[in-house]
């Protein structure tokens, strides 16, 4: 029988109406699931639009150069997954676990990756975007486990690093996490770097090396928040001079015994809501490091954070640049514990101080538990003139008027939030820069649902 042209009409508008719904994607896109024996590495070299592949729990051995990339769309991204237990790895340092070529719209996760020179190396054959590298496990590295630094003007955008752990790096450069280049030779944008754990680089052979997330010069409007750095042979967040294209913000990081600074900064940041304790350098230094041609330190603000630096400066800038703000930040440490030098420092509500006993429940820097004890002069003791700036606390929580001084909000006895460890950090109540995403994909919804039925 001839279906009837109503029925015709009425198949083809469902048909466009389930594609907007973002059901169509799957029609021409393939699922695959590969085993250890299986011929896996030809399969994911030739993923398409679509595509989603699956590596189940085993050992997937990797001899030889191993280069893939990723052609995705917004419409129609690549997934590349495991599932748990699911291990590639290589032996050998002379090459790196995988090298990603130029790549859109994918997803990486649920991986470990083991041994090679790099982990993960992005961009080796053209830019990347619009990727999210999510809850996998890089370690056993020679150098530095992974990279989206390589040279010749790429780009990096819309880069989301999440939830991996990354440890047990090399004896050469040897860092959690590095994106961007030297000199802006390549550079990152739009990223989020967020609830990552990295740990023990110590084996770096030099204190400037080992770091955990290092940003370089011009790369920009990077959010680097709700990591845990522990036992870093370098500082363990470095970033560099943003060009003045975008600052990039430092927040909500929990740093702990790194072997230089605990947080290290150029240009163009802000670095907010923080703890560092027993930095073996400076808790945060600002450093006039490969500085924009012509230009110095600037526009940094460094609010709200907590620094336990028993046996050394808590906070030092060089005495370069201007257009600093510095305030409401909880410092104890011997000697000079707030060091700021350079001219135009806005420097308000900081509380500087050698012992932490009377205003920290755990001054510990072996157990620590930095949340302000009651009575303590921290609570309500901030300047509001960053109230624009940290709207929230460490956890997530809703800033007071005054503020409390340092990483947390008082509100309770006790800290109502994640307990400073060496682990992955708890979740935060908000980030303070939220939109309603279930409004806007809503609002979306009716939108879209409207123009269908104009036009049909």
């Amino acid at each position: 029988l001839c279906p009837s042209t109503s029925v015709v009409v009425w198949t083809m508008r469902s048909t466009f109406f389930l594609a907007l719904l973002g059901f169509g994607r799957f029609v021409d896109a393939a699922q695959y699931t590969v085993t250890p024996t299986d011929n896996w590495k030809t399969r994911i070299q030739t993923l398409a639009a679509g595509d989603t592949m699956t590596f189940t729990k085993g050992t997937y051995t990797i001899t030889g150069k191993f280069s893939v990339s990723f052609p995705g769309t917004a419409a129609a991204p690549i997934i590349v997954k495991g599932e748990d237990g699911a291990i590639i790895r290589r032996d050998g340092t002379d090459q790196n676990v995988m090298d990603v070529g130029a790549s859109s719209y994918f997803t990486i996760e649920n991986l470990e990756f083991v041994g090679g020179s790099k982990g993960l190396r992005f961009g080796e054959t053209g830019n990347i975007d619009n990727a999210i590298i999510r809850n996998n496990s890089i370690h056993g590295t020679s150098t530095t486990a992974v990279t989206f630094n390589d040279g010749g003007q790429k780009k990096y955008t819309n880069i989301q690093f999440i939830h991996n752990e990354i440890y047990d790096t090399g004896d050469e450069e040897s860092e959690c996490l590095y994106m961007g280049c030297n000199q802006n030779e390549c550079t990152a944008s739009n990223c989020l770097i967020e609830y990552n754990f990295c740990h023990d680089t110590l084996k770096a052979t030099s204190g400037s090396l080992g770091s955990g997330i290092q940003v370089k010069t011009g790369s920009n409007n990077i959010k680097i928040r709700n990591n845990v750095c522990v036992d870093t042979k370098g500082p363990g967040i470095l970033i560099y001079d943003d060009y003045d294209q975008g600052e990039n913000l430092v927040q909500g990081n929990f740093i702990w015994r790194s072997g230089d600074n605990g947080i290290q900064a150029t240009a163009g940041a802000n670095i907010i809501n923080n703890i560092v304790i027993s930095a073996s350098g400076y808790g945060i230094a600002i450093q006039a490091n490969q500085p924009q041609a012509g230009k110095s330190i600037r526009n940094v603000a460094i609010a709200g954070n907590t620094i336990l630096n028993p046996n050394g400066i808590s906070i030092a800038a060089s005495d370069q640049g201007s257009t600093f703000q510095v305030l409401n930040n909880a410092v104890f440490a011997s000697g000079n514990a707030l060091t700021i030098r350079p001219t135009g420092v806005q420097n308000t509500g900081n509380v500087a101080t050698a012992s932490a006993d009377a205003d920290l429940i755990s001054s510990s820097t072996t157990s620590p538990d930095v949340y302000p004890k009651a009575g303590s002069k921290l609570i309500a003791g901030g300047s509001t003139d960053a109230s624009a700036l940290v709207t929230v606390d460490f956890n997530g929580n809703k800033r007071a008027s005054p503020p409390t001084v340092g990483a947390y909000e008082y509100s309770t006895s006790t800290n109502p939030g994640w307990q400073l460890a060496k682990g992955f950090k708890g979740a935060v109540v908000s980030n303070g820069d939220e939109v309603s995403t279930a409004i806007v994909t809503t609002l979306s919804f009716f939108v879209m649902l409207l123009a269908i039925i104009i036009n049909f």
